[in-house]
Formats: C-alpha cells, sequence, structure tokens
C-alpha cells in the first residue's frame, strides 16, 4: 500500500514538471516575442500590447511553473511589465481589470495580480511590491480624497490582496520596514505609501483579522519613528494630507496634535471598531 502510494506520488510529480517545462517553453516564445516588438514602440502604442500580453498570455502559464530557485530571471523580466504597467492610464491600465464591469475579467485580473505579487515578494523586492500596489491604489482610489472609485470593487480589491499576499505580515517578520534610506527617493513617500496601503484595506475585512493587522500596522515602527530624514513638522503635515493623524505619545518629541488629528489615524485604520468590539467582549 505505501508502495503503490509512493509510486502515485512520484508520478505525479513528474507530470507537473513535465507540464512545467511546457509552460515555461510557452512563456518564453511568448516573452521573447513581446519584448522584440514591445521595445520598437512608443509608450501609447505599447501600453495596450503589455495589457493584453499580460492578460492573455504570460500571467496564467507564470502562475503555473513559477519556482523561486528556477526562474529569478523570468521574474524579474515580469516584474519590469508590470511595473510599467501600473504607471498607464485606465483604459490600457492592467490592474483596471480589477474594477471592470465583466465579472470573469475582475476575477481573473484579481487572482493572477495577487499571484505574481506575491511571488515578486518572496524574491524579497519588499519595496517594488509597495511601489505597485500604490499605483493601483491610485487607479482604484482618488489620490487627493482617498475616496474609492468603486464603493465596493475598490476596498475588497485592498482586503484580499492584504490576506492573500500576507504583506504586512511579512513586513513586519523580516524588518522590511527598516528600508534603506538610500534606496528611496524621498524616504517619507515608501513609508506613506505602505501606511496608506495598510488603512485602505482593513475596513473589508473580518472584525478577527482586522484587530491583528491593525495591531500590527500600530506596533511597526513606520510611525513617525523611523521617518529619521524629516522632521515631526514635515511628517505631521504628510500625515494631514492623507487625512491620517499619528497616535498619541508616539514620539515624544513630536509638537502637540489637534484632537482630531490625534484621531484621525485610530479612524482610518478602523480602530473605533476595535475598541467597540473589545468592549462588547468585556461586557
Amino acid at each position: 500500500m505505501a508502495a503503490t502510494k509512493i509510486q502515485a506520488n512520484w508520478k505525479r510529480g513528474k507530470v507537473r514538471e513535465a507540464v512545467c517545462r511546457e509552460q515555461r517553453a510557452l512563456f518564453d516564445a511568448r516573452l521573447k516575442d513581446l519584448e522584440q516588438v514591445e521595445s520598437r514602440l512608443p509608450a501609447d502604442m505599447r501600453a495596450p500590447l503589455v495589457q493584453k500580453a499580460l492578460r492573455d498570455y504570460l500571467l496564467r502559464p507564470f502562475g503555473l511553473f513559477f519556482r523561486r530557485g528556477q526562474d529569478t530571471n523570468r521574474m524579474y523580466r515580469m516584474v519590469k511589465l508590470m511595473e510599467f504597467t501600473s504607471q498607464q492610464p485606465a483604459p490600457t491600465n492592467y490592474f483596471f481589470g480589477l474594477i471592470a464591469d465583466e465579472e470573469l475579467t475582475r476575477v481573473t485580473t484579481l487572482i493572477q495580480s495577487w499571484k505574481v505579487l506575491r511571488a515578486i515578494l518572496s524574491m524579497g523586492e519588499f519595496v517594488r511590491v509597495v511601489k505597485i500596489l500604490s499605483r493601483i491604489r491610485d487607479l482604484l482610489y482618488d489620490p487627493t480624497t482617498n475616496k474609492p472609485l468603486h464603493a465596493e470593487r475598490s476596498p475588497q480589491f485592498f482586503a484580499f490582496m492584504l490576506r492573500k499576499t500576507e504583506i504586512l505580515d511579512w513586513a513586519l517578520e523580516q524588518g522590511s520596514w527598516y528600508v534603506n534610506w538610500e534606496d528611496i527617493r524621498p524616504p517619507v513617500s515608501y513609508q506613506m505609501d505602505m501606511l496608506r496601503l495598510a488603512c485602505l484595506g482593513l475596513g473589508a475585512l473580518e472584525a478577527k483579522t482586522r484587530r491583528r493587522l491593525i495591531l500590527q500596522v500600530l506596533s511597526a515602527p513606520i510611525l513617525l519613528r523611523t521617518l529619521e530624514s524629516v522632521t515631526s513638522e514635515e511628517v505631521l503635515s504628510i500625515l494631514g494630507h492623507f487625512k491620517l493623524g499619528p497616535p498619541p505619545n508616539v514620539e515624544e518629541d513630536a509638537p502637540p496634535l489637534e484632537e482630531e488629528a490625534r484621531k484621525g489615524l485610530w479612524t482610518s485604520l478602523g480602530l473605533e471598531a476595535l475598541v467597540q468590539d473589545s468592549s462588547t467582549e468585556q461586557s
């Protein structure tokens, strides 16, 4: 019985290896064709080509065969395409499919997106993932007001991404909140991007998961303490622009805050719901 099971597992492994080889060959051929064509095109013609290639030809096989130890070069070639499409306007941006009218397009884009972002994250490219997510955020949310362009789909996307990529968990475990400031221009932009991403997705999560992520976000050194390159006044002005106020007593030397500013971060993180849940449990 045990021998039969071992043999069956061995056969399944061989089948998976054969499928992966086939998908890699298909992916390599398609990517080579794309790179030969798109490098000769202006940006306005390149954008729809990259969008279609990612959606119809590249992301599906990539999700089937990707192995961190074997596909490093393929991964970085994909990263360049993902970074390019994330900077394009809505009609030709691959990620615009996340709020498309057709359900199949939304679901396909969502699944392919989190898989490739998690693959990039597994390579240790934390800052690149944050930048891509930040550009997607600006596509799905109004950058000036932080209001979702689609009331249901925009928050659902970020809640799903927080769960599936586990980006906050990964960041805290790997110490990725502490970054090399020389690699970030300006450094505060990266920190604010991470804070805003964390805030946007929390409201759509179930209460138990939201509590855990809120505590992770609030315990992270992103909150004023590691913003070493800017003064407290500059940080507060940036937080105010995003309608996010720092929590009380985060930094002893920080200037005094208005009461409304003190509550800004707690409200944006859904802490009022957390406090309400806790008081309900105690009673």
